[in-house]
């Protein structure tokens, strides 16, 4: 049988182990992000990435220094295992916050993604302020209401089911509608664009799709074991995973824009150039993508520098592409030409911006 001591440091040893081994990892993905990403991305995202590597930073702490509490400053207090210190409290609210952030980000890509239809970002940022008000409420009710007892968790059983499946529902409803919105906005187009959103969906369900699951392994484990302290092992690993899930996200759209699609070397440039004056109809100069609705059409020339099997590949070229009046394109191919006119009809309907930004 487990001792309770063994139950408590157990439990934080094992639970600060993995923590800091996944600080390792949000500290790669946050390099990788200043060195490929930091100089060109927009102002919301910078600030949206220091905010959370400040936070993982501070959680990394805080539950080192409870297990330092255990293990060194309270080490043969007879007491010590029967109250909690108040950097583990802290760490209650510090999960709250930084799953917000991470589910506040991905809910304006769904609204930019879906057409900027408002409902689904609206019930996923509804259910985020839902955890982190029982967050909040927790960390007080620790210090306040419980007086820092170990043993009285269990009263508040009710505010802990709330905090954790309100995040869990919430990562639901992010993966199945970026799934829905890719899917739906992609199901006619030309198989390199295909393959491209395939490569966004696998990658949304696996950073999302682990949040999910350590956040309804740590309500099971606190509902069913009430007795023990087990339920901290996957808590201690919720700020790490959903600051790793929004950094992989800003991080793969390099890694997406220079994967060579089947069928076209990597050496390709895309040269943007505006369209005839008479198209534009007086309009002011320049585009951006979150107004494409307002264009008829956008022509640009495709260059291509690849290999002698491109000629191959362009002598059987795909019929024109349409996703349900979402993106229709019109593809002219040369196969002994370096140089492909394409125009480009956006339409109102889910409308994915370039490079998944």
């Amino acid at each position: 049988m487990v001792s309770p001591i063994e139950q408590l440091l157990g439990s934080f040893f094992v639970g600060t182990i993995l923590s800091v081994f996944l600080e390792g990892v949000v500290a790669s993905l946050g390099l990788s992000y200043f060195l490929d990403q930091y100089r060109t991305d927009r102002l919301a995202h910078r600030l949206l990435v220091y905010t959370m590597l400040a936070v993982d930073l501070f959680h990394t702490a805080t539950s080192s220094a409870t297990v330092y509490h255990f293990c060194v400053s309270e080490w043969g207090v007879p007491t010590a295992h029967i109250y909690c210190p108040w950097t583990f409290w802290i760490e209650v609210v510090t999960t709250g916050f930084a799953t917000t952030l991470c589910q506040t980000f991905y809910s304006y890509r769904i609204y930019v993604v879906g057409g900027r239809r408002p409902l689904i970002p609206s019930a996923i940022m509804f259910l985020s302020l839902l955890q982190l008000g029982f967050s909040v409420a927790g960390s007080v009710g620790i210090k306040v209401g419980l007086n820092q007892e170990f043993a009285r968790f269990h009263e508040r059983t009710y505010g802990v089911m709330v905090w954790l499946l309100s995040a869990a529902f919430a990562d639901i409803l992010i993966t199945g509608s970026l799934v829905y919105y890719l899917t739906t906005g992609t199901s006619g187009l030309h198989r390199r664009n295909a393959m491209l959103a395939t490569r966004i969906i696998r990658n949304t369900i696996e950073t999302n799709g682990l949040t999910l699951s350590f956040a309804i392994l740590d309500a099971i484990l606190f509902i069913t074991m009430q007795n023990s302290l087990w339920h901290v092992i996957p808590n201690l690993c919720l700020v790490k995973l959903y600051t790793m899930s929004a950094l992989v996200s800003l991080n793969s759209r390099t890694r997406l824009s220079k994967t060579p699609m089947s069928g076209l070397e990597s050496h390709c440039r895309v040269v943007l150039r505006p369209p005839a004056p008479s198209a534009t109809k007086a309009r002011p100069q320049g585009f951006s993508h979150r107004r494409t609705e307002s264009l008829a059409s956008v022509s640009f020339e495709l260059h291509i520098r690849g290999s002698p099997q491109d000629d191959e590949l362009m002598e059987n070229p795909p019929p024109s592409a349409s996703s349900n009046g979402s993106l229709s394109t019109l593809v002219t191919y040369y196969p002994h030409s370096d140089t492909i006119p394409l125009t480009c009809v956006p339409s109102r309907r889910h409308a994915v911006p370039p490079a998944w930004e």
